[in-house]
């Protein structure tokens, strides 16, 4: 919880080892984190520690390759890149922008004065005095460039670094925000977005701000658990409700259909062809009547075909189709894996590492527990369906058991 009087404070870390967006976490033996490790984006060796800044509520790990001012408790990117991660409000700026984000983590790099942000748990809004750029989890963002989604390999080595971040529990959702540009963060989040949706006054937006959350709202369907159809609906309702009276209507509908048109055809490459269906048929509903080009409609008609294509492999019901297979996209194995270990109180080391296992588990080896009758280095298999734990190691000793993931917790532990 954020104190009277928010205080920081600077942690070293280090030696960094070589490689691309490596990670240092210096441990012993023991399990027992001891410093916090930083990433690199170049395979070079940096003879200087990084910085880590603990400041109630958030976390910033400063990497040697960037340089951080504050401004009385407020934290400025010169240049170079960070990650900030925290359980509440989350606020970096930049010379040209204001990065708010809450309950999550971003990764933001400034280089040459221009800004690339990945939204890595937490929805990002990077404002300036003119302009407004929504970044949804699963996105990235650069100055100049359109949105495009995060290398798996890249979340996989920021979520390894993110377990050796402290961790802060804590999370009040009764306040939606001192701000509209908060509220917005609020409501795109992926963890609180359904538990918001009833409080969100959304007549205290700004006009850029809504429409910058009406464009952005499709790109939120990047996770397994999709958006819900009150949701959906509540978004073409605020569409309808914006074009009212407006002459650039259908100029508005039509970047709408050229920015997310795209979307249909990867939800549907990706195994989701029911919500490609549903953001198909969303963006006929809004373009209806709006005087939209031919050549505009025909992106959804191409994507349409794609849709098809997938629906004809399905042997069952397409309402039922997420529910009966439980498929994760790697970034969402290695979120839930990261979040499942962490409860359970596991320590990573140098060697640790995660691997997915599509369709829905996770290869984890190299990973300490400790118990009372000391520290145990452990290699397993876990299913997120059944949150079963198979294919266990320690040491030389393999372990056929297959057990849940609770009892498999409370046995190395014991």
């Amino acid at each position: 919880m954020t104190s009277d009087t928010p205080k920081h404070r600077h942690l070293l870390a280090g030696p960094l080892c070589l490689g691309l967006l490596c990670i240092s976490m210096m441990a012993d033996y023991s399990g027992e984190l001891r410093t916090l490790g930083a990433t690199v984006r170049a395979p070079v060796m940096i003879d200087q520690d990084p910085v880590v800044t603990m400041m109630d509520p958030q976390t910033i790990a400063q990497l040697q390759s960037g340089s951080l001012e504050w401004e009385g408790d407020d934290a400025r990117l010169v240049t170079g890149e960070i990650l900030v991660s925290g359980s509440s409000d989350l606020s970096l700026y930049t010379d040209n922008w204001h990065l708010v984000g809450f309950d999550g983590a971003f990764f933001a790099v400034s280089q040459g004065g221009v800004i690339t942000v990945a939204a890595l748990s937490t929805p990002v809004v990077v404002s300036s005095e003119d302009l407004l750029q929504v970044v949804p989890v699963g996105w990235q963002w650069k100055e100049g460039a359109e949105m495009t989604a995060i290398p798996s390999n890249f979340f996989r080595r920021q979520l390894q670094h993110l377990s050796a971040l402290p961790e802060v529990t804590d999370i009040d959702i009764a306040d939606l925000g001192s701000d509209s540009v908060t509220t917005l963060v609020h409501l795109l989040h992926p963890e609180h977005r359904d538990r918001v949706r009833a409080q969100v006054d959304k007549s205290a937006f700004t006009a850029l701000e809504m429409e910058s959350y009406l464009y952005a709202f499709p790109y939120a369907d990047e996770r397994s658990v999709s958006l819900s159809a009150e949701l959906y609906s509540r978004w073409i309702y605020d569409w309808e409700q914006v074009l009212v009276d407006r002459e650039d209507a259908g100029e508005m509908v039509a970047l709408l259909i050229e920015q997310t048109a795209h979307l249909i055809t990867r939800a549907a490459e990706r195994g989701y062809p029911t919500r490609a269906e549903r953001l198909r048929s969303a963006l006929l509903r809004i373009a209806e009547g709006r005087g939209v080009g031919d050549a505009v409609l025909d992106l959804i008609a191409v994507s349409e075909e794609v849709v098809l294509e997938e629906k004809v492999k399905e042997v069952v019901d397409l309402d039922e189709v997420e529910e009966i297979f439980f498929e994760l996209m790697p970034p969402e194995i290695l979120a839930r894996t990261e979040q499942a270990l962490r409860s359970a109180g596991a320590a990573y080391l140098l060697s640790t590492s995660v691997s997915p296992l599509p369709p829905s588990s996770a290869r984890i080896e190299q990973i300490v527990f400790s118990s009372p009758s000391g520290d145990r280095l452990i290699s397993f298999d876990l299913d997120l369906q059944k949150m079963e734990v198979s294919r266990i190691q320690i040491g030389e000793t393999i372990y056929p058991n297959t057990m849940s993931f609770e009892g498999f917790v409370s046995w190395v532990r014991s």
